[in-house]
């Protein structure tokens, strides 16, 4: 998410924790090393996401907009 900042972005991850669609894990190291992953209620939303993103695709294609990845 390009432009958001640490504050913003641990605020929303907890909120997806607590809402039961992301899983977070540490390694227990220090600093610790921490990840997180799309729980399997969250992937089911995947297929209803890859429309949308299709969707914006074909926008963006007509639109002769450039959508890069964020690297």
């Amino acid at each position: 998410m390009p432009g958001v900042s640490e504050k913003v972005l641990t605020t929303r991850l907890r909120e997806l924790e607590a809402a039961g669609l992301v899983e977070r894990t540490s390694d227990g190291g220090s600093p610790p090393a921490v990840t997180y992953r799309l729980t399997a209620e969250a992937a089911e939303l995947a297929p209803a996401l890859q429309v949308l993103y299709d969707w914006g695709q074909r926008r963006a294609d007509r639109d002769g907009v450039v959508v890069e990845p964020v690297s």
